[in-house]
C-alpha cells in the first residue's frame, strides 16, 4: 500500500470518530488518535503535512464539541442525580464463602452511599450469601439482608457436641485426603446435610413471594449458577429461584452429592466458572464488584501432587480471569472509539479479595471462631475498599497481570 492509499484510509477512519456525536470518554479517544498520528509521521508512513491535516480532520471544531459534551452531560448527571448501578458477585467455597458474608454486610451497611446494587450472584457457596443479601434488597430493606447473613452463618457453626465432633472429623479427614489417598474412604462428608441447609434456607427466605416480587421492574436482580454433572453450567434467576438451584450450585466436591434438577445432576459449584460475571451485564450495571475468596496467585500449592484442591482452584481462577479480560477487551474498544452504537458499555471492574492462604480443611471448618473471624475480616476489607473507592484508589481490573 503506497503512502497516499495509507494516508486516505487514515482520513476516513479518523473523520468518523471527528464526526460522531459526543459521547463519554471521546475526549480520550481523540487524544489517543492524535498520539497515534505522531507516532505513524515519526515512522515516516506520513508525510508532515499529511500529518498537519490529520491533526485539524481530529481537532478542528472539536474542543468545542467537546466541552460542551461535557458540560451537557456534567448538567445531565446533576440534573437526574442517577447512582452508579452496581452488580456483586460472591465466591464461597464451604466456610471461606463467610468471608464473602462478610463484606456483603460492610458494604450493605453503608446503605447505598457509593450507588444502586442493580444485581447480586453468586456460586457455590457464594451463593447462599447472594440470595440472603438480594431477600433484603428486594423487600428495600439492607438491615434485613444483614441479619439474614447473620443469622444464616450463626445456624452454620457448629455448636452443639455432635456437630462438634462432625466438624472435627471432617476436617482430619480432609488433611488425610490431601496427603494420602484413602479409596475407602468418602468425599461425602456428613459435617451438614443437604436437608439440614434447606431448612436453614427456607427458614428465612419465602422463595414464592421472593419470585413474586422479582417480577416487579425496580427489583434488583439475582443471578445463582450451578454446573452439572456433564460440566455445562445452568443460570438461574430471581423468577426462577427456591432452595433446590442454591443447593445444586452449593454442592461442593468433598461435601455433597450431585442434587437431582430437572431431570439431571447438577452440583460441583466450584469446578466451572466461579463465580458469574458475563451474565451479571445483562443487567447493565456501570461497575461489577467482585468478592474473591481464591486468589488468582498462590504462595504455595498444596503437599500431595495432583491435589484435586489445587486443580480445582487454578481453573476457577483461569475461568474468572478470562471472563474479566472479556470486559476488559469491551471496555478498551469503547475506548478507542469502536462499538460506540452496539448496545455494549463501558464496566468498571473492582475486587474485594481475601488476601488470607488457607489450606483446603479449613473449608469445612464450622467452628464458630473461624466463621465469626472471617466475617469480621470481610466487614474490614469492605470498609478498606469503600474508603479507597472514595479516593479513587480501589482496586481495578489489571492490564495484564493476573491481580
Amino acid at each position: 500500500m503506497n503512502k497516499s492509499s495509507y494516508f486516505e484510509k487514515l482520513v476516513g477512519s479518523l473523520s468518523r470518530i471527528a464526526s460522531h456525536s459526543y459521547y463519554p470518554g471521546k475526549e480520550d479517544t481523540v487524544e489517543q488518535c492524535l498520539e497515534e498520528v505522531e507516532e505513524i509521521r515519526l515512522s515516516g508512513r506520513i508525510t508532515a503535512e499529511q500529518s498537519a491535516t490529520l491533526r485539524e480532520l481530529l481537532l478542528g471544531e472539536e474542543p468545542f464539541y467537546l466541552l460542551e459534551g461535557a458540560l451537557r452531560e456534567q448538567c445531565g448527571s446533576s440534573e437526574t442525580a442517577e447512582p452508579t448501578k452496581i452488580a456483586i458477585t460472591c465466591q464461597g467455597d464451604g466456610s471461606h464463602a463467610a468471608f464473602s458474608a462478610g463484606v456483603l454486610q460492610g458494604l450493605l451497611e453503608q446503605d447505598g452511599d457509593y450507588g444502586e446494587i442493580a444485581a447480586i450472584g453468586g456460586m457455590s457457596y457464594g451463593s447462599i450469601c447472594a440470595l440472603l443479601a438480594w431477600d433484603g434488597l428486594l423487600r428495600g430493606d439492607p438491615q434485613r439482608a444483614t441479619d439474614q447473613l447473620q443469622g444464616f452463618w450463626q445456624d452454620y457453626s457448629a455448636t452443639c457436641l455432635v456437630d462438634t465432633f462432625l466438624n472435627y472429623s471432617a476436617q482430619m479427614a480432609s488433611h488425610l485426603l490431601s496427603m494420602v489417598a484413602f479409596p475407602g474412604l468418602s468425599p461425602y462428608l456428613p459435617s451438614l446435610s443437604q436437608d439440614q441447609l434447606r431448612k436453614m434456607l427456607e427458614r428465612r427466605v419465602n422463595f414464592a413471594e421472593a419470585r413474586s416480587m422479582a417480577g416487579n421492574e425496580d427489583a434488583p436482580g439475582l443471578l445463582v449458577e450451578a454446573v452439572d454433572v456433564n460440566g455445562a453450567i445452568e443460570a438461574f434467576r430471581g423468577p426462577q429461584i427456591s432452595a433446590d438451584p442454591i443447593l445444586a450450585s452449593a454442592t461442593i466436591h468433598r461435601l455433597f452429592s450431585a442434587v437431582a434438577l430437572d431431570g439431571h445432576s447438577q452440583g460441583e459449584g466450584l469446578l466451572l466458572q466461579n463465580p458469574p460475571i458475563r451474565e451479571l451485564t445483562d443487567f447493565g450495571p456501570d461497575e461489577i464488584w467482585v468478592i474473591q475468596v481464591i486468589k488468582s496467585t498462590r504462595n504455595e500449592l498444596s503437599r500431595r501432587a495432583g491435589d484435586l484442591s489445587d486443580r480445582y482452584e487454578l481453573a476457577s481462577s483461569l475461568l474468572l480471569e478470562q471472563e474479566l479480560r472479556f470486559i476488559q477487551k469491551i471496555n478498551g474498544l469503547l475506548d478507542r472509539g469502536m462499538l460506540i452504537d452496539s448496545g455494549y458499555r463501558h464496566i468498571e471492574v473492582h475486587r474485594i479479595i481475601m488476601e488470607h492462604d488457607l489450606d483446603c480443611s479449613s473449608k469445612l471448618d464450622r467452628s464458630p471462631s473461624f466463621i465469626c473471624h472471617m466475617m469480621a475480616y470481610g466487614r474490614e476489607r469492605a470498609k478498606q475498599f469503600l474508603d479507597k473507592r472514595k479516593c479513587g484508589l480501589s482496586r481495578r481490573l489489571p492490564t495484564r497481570s493476573m491481580r
